[in-house]
């Protein structure tokens, strides 16, 4: 909090040894106006100072104290011009200076405000409330070193428990906890019923992760104060940090009640059921908090992050739009927008927004990996090689790094050094199945069928339910001709995944090797069930049918064919329809 200088109307009669008759007056009508602004009855107040005003237009206090009765009624523009006044009147009155000051902070003009409170201080050192403000306005504006000079000097001539409360809140902004804790111990010996002492060890405390610690702490602030909704909030976090989320929910619930119109307790209880998956109840809290601060950034960027969860993309790249707003250079909330536009196929958006996160933070180095994988989906290899060595730099055991580096020379078919970025990546990160899976599949493509298997088996000893793996190693089987291994490993594959197409494709050609061809047309009838529209599930069908004798289901399934093949199987329409007329003659 601001500290002001307080009401002066003895300030003349220090200076003299006589009063003339205006002065006496205008301090009589000044004392008065004190005595108003006492009972708080500023209007009053403000009377009075203007009567002696009205006395003595020279004197100086009159104005000054009229100046914070209007600040105290929030009526800047007249304070400021009583304070102007005053200090035309008395070039060196340190509190019009100080009070001159708070008016400026108010309204936002901080360089002018610290000119001011360092005026004060060059009339009179020992100003403590300069100091003090000196200490808040840097802190308003993040220059967290000057503020902790500042509050050095306040503390050095007014040992107050709120200047230890101010300055380990400083020292949290800088990280330095252990300060920050020592400053609220020193607040509680000074005031040890300070339950906003305790309130913010608990929030220090937390910061470090030591949230036992600090449900101690916050619960020591409630007990002092059982209406402090900021120690309720602060104790639900750390419950939610340790999982304990029915416990946090009462403590968000508890502050709401005591602050209908907290904002960060609907941020954070909407943080709660987004990690219970309740989405539609976290956009309603996000929601409010929003209605209740419009420029709550975080709560526009989590609820991006909700829409993005449930794959509305342009809900979520107008709220991250929004939060960019607000926090223009935030590299985070940029990247996040990136990923949304790369998730819509906005390549080029996503690379503007990643570029700009780099620029913001250039040690991130899923930011140069996120970009590198939107160059790549350009078509820019080189630029994406560029951007996943940039992030090797950063960390040269990045295994995400040399797995897009692997899949890059893999799609420039480049397959040692794809090969050798994938033995890196796995080198880093012995469980990256990926990695063993486009090894394998590498290795199946050159036809060194052992190395393939040894990779498909590696990844499935890894994650038993990963499908893929028993997938792969199933096409090897196929090609290597042992089509009982490769039947076992299709039956696992659909086992896992009963709705992928491929599985019964794949495992219906393997019966038709093996001569099971009422098992095949089974499972390309389960091709057609999962996609009615699948030109080659009807061709497969139609070949098998006609094979086993079963003419109308073949011609049948020639016709539906025809009716959804493709341009790219435009080869084979003559050829069914030549084999619909055959079946039909020989049919009659």
């Amino acid at each position: 909090m601001l500290r002001k200088a307080l009401i002066i109307c003895l300030a003349a009669a220090l200076f003299f040894s006589t009063i003339s008759f205006a002065e006496n007056a205008a301090k009589e009508a000044c004392d008065k106006g004190a005595e108003y602004a006492s009972k708080g009855d500023l209007d009053g107040a403000i009377g009075a100072f203007g009567h002696a005003v009205e006395a003595d237009p020279s004197y100086a206090p009159a104005y000054f104290n009229r100046g914070n009765a209007y600040e105290a009624k929030s009526l800047y523009d007249d304070a400021l011009s009583d304070y102007n006044e005053a200090i035309v009147l008395k070039p060196r009155y340190a509190e019009a200076f100080i009070n001159r000051g708070n008016i400026y902070y108010k309204r936002g003009e901080y360089d002018k405000a610290l000119l001011d409170y360092m005026k004060a201080l060059g009339i009179d050192s020992s100003r403590s409330e300069a100091y003090v403000n000196l200490a808040l306005t840097y802190t308003r504006l993040s220059q967290y070193d000057q503020a902790l000079f500042y509050y050095d000097k306040a503390i050095e001539s007014d040992d107050d428990a709120s200047l230890y409360l101010d300055r380990g809140k400083v020292y949290n902004e800088k990280e330095m906890f252990d300060d920050a804790l020592a400053d609220f111990n020193k607040a509680v010996k000074l005031m040890p019923d300070s339950s906003d002492a305790y309130l913010n060890m608990g929030l220090t405390y937390a910061r470090k992760g030591r949230y036992d610690d600090a449900i101690l702490e916050y619960n020591r602030s409630i007990e002092l104060d059982s209406k402090n909704a900021e120690s309720y909030l602060g104790r639900a976090i750390s419950l939610a940090n340790k999982t304990q989320n029915e416990k946090a929910m009462s403590d968000i619930n508890k502050a709401l009640e005591l602050n209908p119109q907290y904002a960060e307790a609907y941020l954070n209880r909407g943080n709660l059921y987004f990690n219970q998956g309740q989405n539609d109840l976290s956009i309603s809290d996000y929601n409010k908090a929003i209605e209740l601060n419009q420029q709550y950034a975080e709560a526009y960027f989590n609820r991006g992050v909700v829409y993005v969860k449930r794959g509305e993309f342009n809900q979520a790249i107008y709220d991250y739009t929004k939060a960019i707003d607000i926090r223009p250079d935030h590299a985070q909330i940029l990247f996040n927008r990136a990923n949304a536009y790369l998730s819509q196929g906005d390549v080029d958006s996503a690379i503007s927004d990643f570029t700009k996160s780099i620029e913001s933070n250039k040690n991130d180095i899923d930011y140069y990996i996120n970009r590198g994988i939107a160059y790549a989906r350009k078509g820019l290899a080189e630029e994406a090689i560029n951007d996943f060595k940039k992030a090797l730099e950063i960390n040269p055991k990045s295994p995400a790094a040399f797995f897009n580096l692997a899949l890059i020379y893999d799609g420039k078919i480049q397959y040692e050094d794809s090969l050798k970025y994938y033995a890196k990546a796995i080198e880093v990160n012995p469980k990256y199945i990926e990695a063993y899976l486009n090894r394998g599949i590498i290795y199946s493509n050159r036809t060194q069928y052992d190395q393939a298997i040894a990779n498909f088996n590696k990844a499935i000893s890894i994650d038993p339910k990963n499908p893929e793996g028993y997938f792969n190693r199933g096409l090897v089987y196929d090609n290597n001709g042992n089509y009982d291994k490769a039947l076992a490993d299709y039956n696992k594959f659909i086992e896992l995944n009963p709705n992928h197409v491929s599985g019964y494709v794949n495992r219906g050609i393997i019966y038709v090797k093996k001569a099971l061809y009422d098992n095949a047309i089974d499972d390309f009838d389960k091709v057609i069930e999962l996609n009615p529209q699948s030109a080659n599930a009807y061709f497969n069908k139609a070949l098998v049918s006609e094979k086993v004798g079963r003419i109308k289901d073949a011609i049948e399934a020639y016709k539906n064919f025809i009716k959804y093949a493709t341009p790219q199987l435009a080869a084979y329409v003559n050829g069914a329809k030549d084999k619909i007329l055959e079946l039909e003659k020989a049919n009659r």
